[in-house]
């Protein structure tokens, strides 16, 4: 435990108050701990048992977090909160921060190099578009983005420049699939790289069908395919949601499991469902894992409105546009928040079962 401040120089604390103080710094241990081994010890010291020694800590002893701390101005707030996918590091630097760029990423580069970071990256807008992907800037280190990493027990390749992929999401990832029974047959309807259905095909054993619209994610998608060994579990697609929904039906493909992963959008798409099951009754009606943001202060209400509106034909907006007043009743299975996105936001999952009278809607 550190002492206080003002005691950390041996030389200039008599042996007295240096006793006090870890005689307070061992109460605090106890109260922390319930382990009074420390507290009975030093009760029985004296003055006279205390022995003091100066040394100096070098750059190697402190963390990335203390160095930024005491190199960049006090009223700077010390960036801590980013996201490692493979060897890439990625930042979101504040407008206050952005000056410091160079310092922040060159200590962050030297610091973490051991556990096998190469580059520094900065998001200079926000994830957006059809293909969910960002644009960035490379502030230090090797400028590759193309990288590997491990998630739920399987290996995935991908280009973080052009491909959408959030290791913050991980355990998402894996407690959805876990939920999932050899005999469920999946179709992802915005697959990425494959989070959700390499893990399904390799671990749970399901049939999946897995579709993005972007090529370069479908690209890394088939090559995780072949290095996870699931070529014969998974069938993959590069077209719109839509399309991917509507076609499958149409081929009797009897999916009981529906992800659709893009919070910012995910919501519109469920318009696909009316109707859809109206010419093919012989087909299980799914249940859906529908992602999509929401206000905090309200989060359920809004994103169970939302998934209910577009449903029977209401809109999708979020936020202040959000659909109020009566909305259409559609049991849950769940509705979760995933995580913060930020202060005032989160992102939500909302899980159900496809309504019938949607489904053979007219």
């Amino acid at each position: 435990e550190e002492l206080p401040g003002n005691l950390t120089d041996k030389h200039a604390a008599d042996n007295a108050e240096v006793l006090r103080a870890l005689v307070s710094t061992a109460e605090l241990h106890k109260t922390r701990t319930g382990d009074s081994s420390l507290i009975d010890y030093l009760k029985e010291a004296s003055p006279e048992n205390i022995h003091t020694k100066s040394f100096s800590l070098n750059y190697d002893y402190f963390t990335a977090e203390h160095v930024m701390s005491k190199i960049l101005p006090p009223s700077l707030t010390v960036p801590t909160g980013f996201e490692v996918a493979g060897h890439v590091l990625h930042l979101n630097l504040s407008d206050e921060q952005r000056p410091y760029a160079g310092i922040i990423s060159e200590i962050l580069l030297d610091k973490l190099k051991r556990g096998g970071v190469r580059t520094i990256v900065n998001k200079i807008e926000n994830t957006g578009g059809q293909f969910r992907v960002f644009p960035m800037e490379v502030l230090a280190g090797d400028p590759s983005l193309e990288t590997s990493l491990s998630e739920s027990g399987c290996r995935f390749h991908l280009d973080f420049g052009k491909v959408y992929w959030n290791s913050r999401l991980s355990t998402e990832h894996w407690r959805v699939v876990d939920e999932f029974k050899k005999e469920d047959v999946i179709a992802d309807a915005f697959a990425g790289v494959g989070p959700f259905a390499i893990p399904a095909a390799a671990k749970k054993g399901c049939k999946v069908y897995a579709n993005d619209l972007n090529p370069s994610s479908v690209e890394y998608l088939d090559k995780n395919v072949k290095v996870n060994k699931v070529t014969s579990s998974v069938v993959t697609s590069c077209v719109c949601a839509r399309e991917f929904i509507r076609k499958i039906i149409a081929d009797g493909v009897p999916f009981t499991q529906v992800l659709m992963n893009f919070p910012s959008g995910a919501p519109e798409f469920l318009d696909v469902f009316r109707g859809a099951y109206r010419e093919h009754r012989d087909l299980p009606l799914p249940t859906v894992h529908c992602y999509c943001f929401a206000k905090k202060e309200n989060w359920e209400e809004e994103a169970s409105a939302r998934v209910a509106s577009v449903l029977y034909g209401g809109n999708s907006q979020e936020g202040e546009d959000a659909p109020k007043g009566d909305v259409p009743n559609v049991e849950f299975i769940s509705v979760r928040n995933v995580r913060n996105v930020s202060p005032q936001k989160v992102q939500v999952c909302c899980s159900f079962k496809v309504p019938a009278d949607v489904a053979y809607s007219e």
